[in-house]
């Protein structure tokens, strides 16, 4: 039954396609080490986030996702042209390419889907609890860093779907 919401192909298929972009080093900085460290530095600056800040996380969050469901279809729709290009022995290098481009898309976009579930479950739960958080000193600082973790990851994978959205369309844009 679990099998049904298992969401742990789009995972990894995402840190796959991370791997084919760029270095582990850069991607343990960039992933890891930088969402980390910006976490930490905002807890020892005593930047907490407040519930208006959560709540209008909340919302943003929302209609950021929402929209990238649209966007899934935008992908399918580009993904059919390149299949029928590819299909009909148009298979220039710049058709894989796209192709590859497209999954590697999907695949961003899904996984945002996925963090902007996540994120808008961590701040429901921290709204619902918040007085029970805010006594435990080691439940709000941990619970901070991993909700200042979540949301840059939240907002690179965001920059990774545009720069390849942009790539995209702007290639369906061209005059040849």
């Amino acid at each position: 039954m679990i099998a049904i919401v298992n969401p742990v192909l789009i995972v990894k298929d995402h840190i796959r396609y991370l791997k084919e972009s760029a270095n582990t080093f850069i991607l343990a900085i960039l992933f890891i080490l930088l969402p980390v460290f910006l976490a930490f530095v905002l807890i020892k600056l005593s930047i907490y986030p407040s519930v208006s800040f959560l709540n209008a996380l909340l919302t943003a969050v929302s209609i950021i996702s929402a929209l990238m469901f649209s966007l899934l279809f935008i992908v399918l729709d580009v993904g059919r042209k390149i299949k029928e290009d590819l299909e009909e022995n148009k298979q220039s290098p710049v058709n894989w390419h796209r192709y590859k481009l497209l999954k590697q898309l999907l695949t961003n976009v899904s996984f945002s889907i996925l963090l902007g579930i996540l994120i808008i479950f961590v701040i429901l739960t921290t709204l619902l609890l918040k007085k029970y958080i805010s006594s435990l000193l080691w439940l709000k600082l941990l619970g901070s860093v991993v909700f200042y973790y979540l949301l840059f990851i939240y907002l690179l994978t965001l920059l990774q779907i545009l720069k390849r959205s942009y790539i995209l369309l702007e290639h369906e844009l061209k005059i040849s």
